[in-house]
This record gives C-alpha cells, sequence and structure tokens, in this order.
C-alpha cells in the first residue's frame, strides 16, 4: 500500500482482520506511517476490534479529514487518546451499525491533551446499540469548529457528554460556538445533553430536531442566568439567537421546553413543531416574578418575532401554547395548528398582561394566514375573557372536535375575521333595530362547534361582525 501516492484508503475485507495499522516493528524505520492519509472507510469487518493498539509514535493520523466505519460489529472504541491527538485536522466522522462501540475515543488510558478533534465539523452516528456516551473524556474547550451533530437508533445513550465536575470544583463549559444543526433520533435512555455540571454554550444553533427521546426531562442546549460560565474568553450567558427551527417529538418527560429567560433569546426561531410529548405542560416555563419583571420593563419581553408556524400534535398536558402578553411580537405569526391536545384550554393564556388601553377595534394580527384547532375537547378560548382581536390576512380557518369553545368569530364588511371571547351571558345578538350597551355585536346566525371558513370559496360562512357606533349612525342618518 502506498499511501504517499494515494492518500485515501477505502478498504474492505479480509473480514478476520483484528487491527487496521498492523504492520512489523520494522515500519518505525519510515516516516511516520500515514501520515498523509485524508480519508479513511471501513466496512464490514466483523472482526476488526481496534484501528491500531500498538505504541502510538508509529501511526499518526495528522491528515486524516474523513473517517467513515461501519457495520464493524466489535469495535469497542475508535481512537486512544494519543491517536485521537493525532487528529488534528479530522472534519467528518461517521458511524453506523457498530454494535460493539461504547464510545469514540477510550478513555481507560493515557493521559489527554486538550483540545480534541479541533477541526470535526460533521459527527453522524447511527444504529450503534451499545453506545453510552459519545464523549466520556473532558473536552473543557470544546469543539470550536463542529456545525452538525445526528445521532439515530442508539438505545443506550444516555448523554452526548459525560464529564465529571473538575477537582478544584469549578465548572466548565462544552464550547460549541459554530453549530448549526443538531438531530436527535429514537434515543430511548438519552436524559440529558450532557452532564449538569457542563453547560452547553451554542449561539449559532439554527435547527433543533428531537424526536423519540422519551426519557428527555429538560431542554438540550439550556443557559442558566443565575449561572456564570467560564470560558476561555469572558463570562458569557448561552443563548440562541440563530435557532431558526425546533422539532421535538416523543419526549415524554419533557414539562416545559424554554425558560423565561431563553424565550427572550430566539429572535430567529420561525418554525415549532412539538408532537407526542405527553408530559409537556408549558412551552414556556412561567416564574411569575419573571413575567412581572418584564411587565414592568425590568427585563426584556418575551418575543417570537419571527415565529411563523406552529404545529402542535398530540401533547395531552399542555394548557395553553404562550402568555397573552406574546401576542403582539409575533408580527409575523402565518399559521397555528393544535390537534389533539386534550387539556388545552387557551391558545393564549392569563399569563402576563397586554397593558392596552381600551382598544375598541380589536389586537391586530396582520400576517396570521391560516388556523386549525382540531380535537380540542377541553378548548374554552383563543385567549382570556375580554379581548378582541382581528385577522386580516386571514384566508381560511378550520374549529373541529372543540365542544367547549365560546370565542365567536365573524367577518366585519372589509373582510377582517374578528375573534371575541367574552362570557356567553354577555354576547347580544342582532335582534333589534339599535344597539346601545355593546361596542361588538355578532348577528344571530345560527353556528355549530365546528366551523369551516375560506374567504374564496365559503366567505359568507361567517356572521357579520357590527360595530355599535356605526349602526347607530346609520340609524340616525
Amino acid at each position: 500500500m502506498e499511501i504517499t501516492a494515494n492518500p485515501s484508503i477505502s478498504w474492505k475485507p479480509p473480514k478476520s482482520k483484528e487491527q487496521v495499522f498492523d504492520f512489523p516493528q520494522e515500519a518505525a524505520e519510515l516516516e511516520v506511517p500515514f501520515s498523509h492519509l485524508t480519508s479513511l472507510k471501513l466496512e464490514v469487518l466483523p472482526e476488526l476490534k481496534c484501528i491500531w493498539k500498538g505504541p502510538s509514535h508509529y501511526v499518526c493520523l495528522q491528515s486524516l479529514k474523513v473517517a467513515e466505519i461501519s457495520h464493524c460489529r466489535r469495535l469497542k472504541y475508535l481512537f486512544s487518546p494519543s491517536l485521537a491527538q493525532s487528529l488534528v485536522l479530522l472534519e467528518q466522522l461517521s458511524i453506523v451499525c457498530c454494535d460493539g462501540l461504547e464510545h469514540i475515543i477510550e478513555s481507560d488510558s493515557g493521559h489527554v491533551h486538550l483540545p480534541l478533534l479541533p477541526k470535526l465539523t460533521s459527527l453522524e452516528i447511527n444504529r450503534c446499540s451499545s453506545l453510552e456516551y459519545v464523549f466520556k473524556i473532558p473536552l473543557a474547550q470544546g469543539l470550536p469548529h463542529l456545525k452538525s451533530v445526528s445521532i439515530s437508533d442508539a438505545p443506550q445513550l444516555k448523554q452526548i457528554f459525560n464529564m465529571a465536575k473538575e477537582k478544584n470544583g469549578v465548572d466548565h463549559a462544552i464550547a460549541l460556538p459554530r453549530l448549526q444543526h443538531v438531530n436527535l433520533y429514537n434515543l430511548i435512555n438519552l436524559s440529558c445533553f450532557c452532564s449538569e455540571n457542563y453547560p452547553i454554550v451554542s449561539p449559532s444553533l439554527e435547527k433543533l430536531i428531537l424526536m423519540g427521546c422519551p426519557r428527555l426531562e429538560s431542554f438540550p442546549i439550556q443557559p442558566d442566568v443565575n449561572k456564570q460560565i467560564q470560558l476561555e474568553g469572558p463570562i458569557q450567558v448561552a443563548s440562541l439567537h440563530y435557532l431558526r427551527e425546533l422539532n421535538v417529538s416523543k419526549c415524554n418527560r419533557l414539562k416545559s421546553l424554554f425558560s423565561c429567560m431563553l424565550a427572550r433569546n430566539l429572535p430567529q426561531l420561525k418554525i415549532l413543531e412539538i408532537s407526542s410529548c405527553e408530559e409537556l405542560e408549558e412551552i414556556i416555563e412561567i416564574d411569575p416574578t419573571s413575567i412581572a419583571s418584564s411587565s414592568q420593563g425590568h427585563l426584556q419581553p418575551i418575543s417570537f418575532p419571527s415565529l411563523e408556524y406552529i404545529w402542535i400534535y398530540m401533547c395531552n398536558n399542555l394548557k395553553s401554547l404562550f402568555p397573552i402578553s406574546v401576542i403582539r411580537s409575533l408580527s409575523n405569526l402565518k399559521s397555528i395548528n393544535i390537534y389533539g391536545a386534550s387539556k388545552l384550554e387557551q391558545v393564549f393564556g392569563y399569563q402576563g398582561e397586554l397593558n392596552v388601553e381600551d382598544d375598541e377595534k380589536g389586537i391586530m394580527v396582520l400576517e396570521l394566514n391560516k388556523f386549525e384547532f382540531l380535537e380540542l375537547q377541553t378548548l374554552k378560548s383563543f385567549a382570556p375573557m375580554g379581548y378582541h382581536f382581528r385577522f386580516p390576512s386571514l384566508s381560511c380557518f378550520k374549529v373541529e372536535g372543540c365542544p367547549n369553545l365560546i370565542t365567536s368569530f365573524s367577518k366585519d364588511s372589509k373582510d377582517i375575521v374578528h375573534a371575541i371571547t367574552k362570557e356567553p351571558q354577555q354576547v347580544e345578538y342582532n335582534t333589534t333595530e339599535v344597539f346601545t350597551t355593546m361596542d361588538e355585536i355578532v348577528d344571530n346566525r345560527p353556528t355549530s362547534n365546528d366551523i369551516f371558513w375560506n374567504r374564496k370559496d365559503c366567505p359568507d360562512m361567517l356572521p357579520s361582525y357590527i360595530n355599535v357606533e356605526e349602526t347607530e349612525d346609520n340609524v340616525t342618518q
């Protein structure tokens, strides 16, 4: 094998091979073996136990950029600590169907000099049934170039990073400054992203997908506002300023997604999808003190200025989506779809106030184009009592299987849809010629609990919204 002329290996059987780099003592007389190797691909080697087990000075992988390992069922680890320290250029690491793999870097021997894997940008792990931790040794200086993490079908995985507290009691952060995409799928024993002593700092995160992680109890990348995270530079608080898409599914132990502080630092979030999270009680962990501080101007208010799509499916402990105080920040919201949340009582809940003087024309939600509320048996209202909304861009909506809904929907002469929540006995209908007691009145056309309205195909299916002042002026004339 001439490595200098061909700095890439795609290696298949002999299947009896137990280690990749196995050569006689005379190799020490050569130039450091494999120092020019840039790509390594190992496939279907059922007897392979290690890549190299000899003295570390015989093998150096200083030029390796891509490593793809698949169907090597007896591998317990990929790299010894000394071999890992030579991987200064490794960018892509893919591991598939290695059932015996317990961790990537052997942690039982040798002193580790940091940083490790300083150029790693992409990590993919799929169907490794014995993997308990991805990295089990200290990585206090983090993975500064890591952009993408995808881990799926690893039933024994408990944590991504498993680390112990430093002897001096000082916590370090796992710094992932360039991490953009995280996909965790079907990890039935994953309890957290990292040991609780090590917070994750990932300010560039854009897309987070969590699916089939039923033991996950807390948001995997979460800053703690009261904790000073010790990094190489100034003290920082982790945030998710660039997160654009969040997809969470089958994480049955999650009770909330965002702390109040984190919810104030999601300015780019566009897509929020949550499904089959049975214990989820609230999307934002409501802290009454924090809500009060926001309303008094002591803290930045919770807001989602870029949020466009909300999709909620079968979250049966959820009682509301957001506090009512959030509604004015949803300036780009286009679609809300909620299906089968059996305890949902309000779309926007009671926590917080809008601090709006009497808005006789209603609170404007400018961009909302579509909403669907389906099979929500306990849904009572769109918002708390007394709130009135206008949806000038709404093109269609569907309400089905919501027998307790008291919010009334109507359409005015300008085709703007109104949603008004009042106690049932307070609603008066267009049964007389002159109206004198209500600011907003809906006519007495019969409606059912199931409503389907489409601006294009059935524009007249909604009752008419009538304003008292306009009606009195017309009568006077």
